[in-house]
């Protein structure tokens, strides 16, 4: 399967229900779990930045930071393991169902390689412009490790060596792929954030009412981010509809990325 036809399938994945409506109900828990503790936040908020809150108002607002972190954690987490599944369905075409069971399986392995990931992030953050080139190296030379844990079985040690050796031997044509898909992505997102700024530009308009020099936060007062917070507050049902269209495009991007590499690690599998 050449790099062409994996990008027009995986297209079409992206925008199969049967695909992204986990991802979809997933993310758009998420965003809703976040404007829920977000606006608890938000009403205390005023208070904390007047310096003026109660001991009640600060354990609330802790709380809501503290369920913040918590509710990331969790859809993390899941989105790992939904992601096993997909990864599993499109191989075995089994059902999403079957996909959940064996993620469970190999869930330890794939947290493991994640872990891993990230901690390459951290330490790639440490080397300021350069660390996006190693970042860069890193997804392309283990882009299909991931992959080769879910189909293969692979332990993390020799996933990350298979997805070398593939690398190694088809630089050019792995390298393109990269670049494609991610400019594929890039596009797709850039739709996504076009569609919730205009969901809220009403809201970013009121903003820059309130805040003549708002690109200048050290020049906004107290008094002034209470309004801000105010008009945020009033402004919920535009941020529902924005968490509705990133919650589908944010499905879109991850099904295309994890389908392109899953049907261009299986055109070498067969070779």
């Amino acid at each position: 399967m050449g790099i062409i036809e994996v990008v027009i399938k995986s297209l079409g994945e992206a925008i199969n229900p049967r695909r992204f409506l986990p991802f979809f109900v997933l993310y758009l828990l998420f965003f809703t779990s976040v404007l829920v503790f977000t606006s608890s936040l938000l009403q205390v908020l005023p208070s904390l930045i007047l310096v003026k809150f109660t001991e009640k108002e600060l354990t609330v607002a802790m709380f809501d930071v503290f369920a913040l972190l918590t509710v990331f954690l969790i859809v993390v987490g899941i989105n790992l393991w939904f992601t096993g599944a997909l990864v599993s369905d499109l191989y075995k075409d089994k059902g999403f169902d079957a996909g959940l069971k064996y993620s469970k399986k190999i869930y330890l392995k794939m947290i493991f390689l994640s872990f891993l990931f990230f901690l390459f992030i951290i330490v790639s953050g440490l080397f300021g412009d350069f660390g996006l080139i190693i970042r860069l190296l890193i997804d392309w030379v283990f882009m299909f490790s991931l992959v080769a844990i879910i189909i293969k079985g692979d332990g993390v040690q020799q996933s990350l060596i298979r997805s070398y050796n593939i690398i190694r031997k088809n630089v050019l044509k792995t390298f393109g792929f990269l670049i494609l898909t991610y400019f594929i992505t890039f596009v797709i997102l850039f739709f996504c954030l076009f569609l919730v700024v205009i969901s809220l530009y009403p809201l970013f308009l009121n903003l820059a009412e309130i805040v003549p020099a708002f690109t200048d936060l050290q020049t906004v007062s107290s008094q002034q981010l209470v309004r801000i917070i105010a008009l945020v507050l009033r402004s919920y049902p535009s941020l529902v509809i924005a968490s509705v269209i990133a919650s589908l495009f944010l499905s879109f991007a991850n099904i295309f990325i994890y389908s392109s590499r899953t049907y261009y690690f299986l055109s070498f599998k067969k070779k």
